[in-house]
């Protein structure tokens, strides 16, 4: 894992613990729900993270393929 991926995981785990704070503090999860929210959250998020990379390094090299270069 790179130092940039490292980054990106520790700010989102700091906005999903910020978000489901607030969310508990205002009554709307009990903290029980907020760590099973944040827990799926964290996950989709991933993978969501791993199937665009993917996406975009298929993009890249197709376009690679059709100027030639690969």
């Amino acid at each position: 894992m790179t130092l940039a991926q490292q980054a990106l995981g520790s700010v989102l785990r700091f906005a999903l613990a910020w978000a489901s704070g607030y969310l508990v503090r205002e009554g709307i999860w009990t903290p029980d729900e907020a760590g099973v929210y944040v827990e799926a959250l964290a996950a989709a998020l991933a993978f969501g993270v791993v199937s665009l990379a993917w996406s975009l390094w298929q993009k890249w090299r197709a376009q690679q393929a059709i100027e030639g270069r690969w």
